[in-house]
């Protein structure tokens, strides 16, 4: 048997539905997450402890990627800044050569 929908107005509904609820409103304390896995997922406090620190230790590894990246981006530039650099003195350095020569 499927109940029958529930029609109502966008305009009431809007005035009615209340302010929107901040990020911590959705925010469960260690305990009640572990029971709540414990009890939909059946797994073992331990298996529980695996899994969270799996989880920080990719997290740890994501963060140290995003940083290396932005690195990488300032290292390139540096080590082009420093190849214009010594072409520039290695040109003036052939320019002296030659017009010693003449």
């Amino acid at each position: 048997h499927v109940p029958d929908p529930i029609m109502i107005n966008v305009d009431d509904y809007e005035t009615s539905k209340g302010e929107p609820r901040s990020s911590n409103w959705y925010l469960l304390d260690k305990h009640a997450r572990e029971s709540l896995l414990e009890e939909h997922t059946n797994a073992s406090p331990k298996e529980i402890v695996a899994a969270i620190k799996t989880v920080r230790k990719e997290r740890a590894q994501r963060l140290k990627t995003a940083v290396n990246l932005n690195m990488q981006k300032a290292e390139e530039r540096a080590e082009g800044a420093k190849r214009r650099a010594q072409r520039m003195f290695n040109k003036s350095l052939s320019d002296g050569a030659l017009e010693a020569k003449l």
